[in-house]
């Protein structure tokens, strides 16, 4: 697929296959002729291809405690090594490791959003190596959970947003956690305990090391129903007595019972599920004639959580894994239907993925849902609505003065640069007159899922044209190349006496 912002096909390029760049060099001895030093210089280094840097949580957000992770590989075990680090430019801390160490974590609290570059130095003897990461930080906390693993060529390590992935055994549970990738623990969300007190104990059973469970999946039509079985009431006891840090995440098939948004998390309710991840399987599960309005389903799916006041804590699952050979999915079909989940739900802070597994043989679709959960939840994603585009009189008399007033709005992860707000009286596309236009500066994204923001407004007087119907554009174009659009045309109606 070819996405159109160069920028953010740099920064993927940049940051998500390699993770960074790296050099090794050695200091100058203090005495010429050390054969051992140049021979040290060589081996000293921060793989990047193994993620030699790594942020923690992997997408910070504002105000959140974070690490900055720098392991060094090859190291002499038996002398002790210096690291340093800066984040663009700002000195942290620096750390001494002791001989047969190669971990060095440094703490920081992201400011501003945006991307961000970490570089790290490590000194061993006479020899150093260094190396560059860029990561996102962005104005609220954001979810890409992924069900499944890396039994095919390890392709989802490549991945470069996942926040939350099943783990089966120790080493993928620390392989994650250094990425700062929350590790799942698989739970059956079918289990038949007799009791309420047997199913609230069986959720955190065996999660030592584990961050999160991730329960696979509690649904059903009949809400009553769902709200009286022992799991779900089990479910809700422990999430209101819980004494542990597991993040509680619950897979939910078909329309959401509000029985069990009635025990997850909102604005309003601070003890619960930590996250709904909505299953919504389009692209190879289409009953009756929903595959022909697709947008149904999420639609479906979107209105019982904002309704129930929980979409702050729910995200759509997307199917990117089925029966490719009935139903073969395309990239545009694919990043379509992001674009139709962010327009319908831009409170939605994420994207779940199902699925990679060994049956999964559509590798290209695994990376691309990943670059899009970047492109459209973590970079600013601007946007107009036409209820946004204002006018002082709807029906101005020829040849007086009007106010138009718009407003751009930021529905992604980051604060947008420069936009350009351009009005026309007719549509551009077709030979509108430009009236005018104005520059915003910058445009505030969301701040923690709560407030919805009131954007950015440009206003331009418009001296009202013949007698007759008009029709008044508003256009964005936003200077920053890696800002993304969502829509960028919306239009209201005038008609001049």
């Amino acid at each position: 697929m070819k996405i159109k912002n160069c920028l953010w096909n740099s920064l993927i390029l940049t940051a998500m296959l390699a993770g960074g760049c790296q050099t090794a060099t050695e200091a100058k001895p203090e005495k010429a002729g050390c054969a051992c030093a140049c021979q040290c210089a060589e081996q000293l280094k921060i793989d990047m291809d193994d993620f030699g840097i790594a942020v923690r949580p992997a997408v910070p957000d504002l105000g959140r405690k974070c690490e900055l992770a720098v392991r060094i590989t090859n190291a002499d075990p038996g002398l002790p090594a210096t690291v340093m680090a800066e984040i663009d430019g700002k000195e942290l801390e620096t750390v001494n490791l002791k001989p047969g160490k190669n971990l060095a974590v440094f703490s920081f609290q992201p400011e501003t959003t945006g991307w961000k570059t970490a570089k790290a130095k490590v000194r061993q003897g006479q020899n150093q190596a260094e190396a560059s990461f860029r990561f996102p930080v962005t104005s609220r906390r954001l979810h890409f959970p992924w069900f499944g693993w890396n039994d095919n060529d390890g392709k989802v390590e490549k991945c470069r947003f996942p926040t939350m992935m099943l783990a089966r055994n120790p080493q993928e549970i620390a392989y994650w956690k250094h990425r700062g990738v929350m590790a799942g623990r698989w739970k059956d969300g079918r289990h038949r305990g007799k009791t309420v007190e047997a199913c609230a104990a069986y959720w955190p059973q065996k999660t030592e090391g584990f961050d999160a469970i991730m329960i696979d999946e509690i649904g059903g039509y009949d809400s009553e129903y769902v709200k009286n079985t022992p799991r779900v009431q089990g479910l809700a006891k422990y999430c209101k007595e819980k004494t542990d840090n597991l993040f509680v995440a619950l897979w939910v098939p078909g329309v959401l019972p509000e029985s069990l948004a009635a025990i997850t998390k909102s604005i309003y309710r601070k003890k619960g599920v930590d996250l709904l991840m909505l299953e919504t399987y389009i692209n190879y599960l289409n009953p009756e004639l929903k595959s022909y309005y697709p947008s149904e389903l999420l639609r479906l799916r979107i209105d019982v959580a904002r309704k129930q006041d929980v979409l702050t804590h729910s995200i759509i699952t997307i199917g990117i894994h089925g029966m490719a050979a009935v139903r073969p999915l395309s990239h545009e079909e694919l990043e379509d239907q992001v674009r139709l989940i962010k327009r319908l739900a831009p409170e939605m802070p994420g994207l779940c993925i199902y699925a990679s597994t060994k049956k999964m043989t559509r590798r290209d679709l695994v990376f691309l849902a990943d670059r899009l959960c970047g492109k459209y939840y973590v970079s600013p994603v601007l946007t107009l609505l036409a209820e946004t585009v204002q006018i002082s009189d709807p029906a101005p008399v020829r040849g007086s003065k009007v106010r138009i007033r718009g407003t751009v709005t930021n529905v992604g992860g980051m604060d947008s640069g420069a936009v350009v707000v351009r009005f026309y009286d007719g549509n551009p596309a077709n030979g509108g007159r430009l009236i005018g236009e104005k520059r915003i500066e910058k445009v505030n994204s969301l701040r923690d899922g709560k407030d919805f923001p009131k954007g950015a407004a440009a206003e331009i007087d418009w001296t009202a044209g013949p007698q007759g119907s008009h029709e008044i554009f508003m256009e964005i174009l936003p200077e920053n190349p890696d800002d993304t659009l969502l829509d960028h045309l919306a239009s209201r109606p005038v008609m001049v006496r």
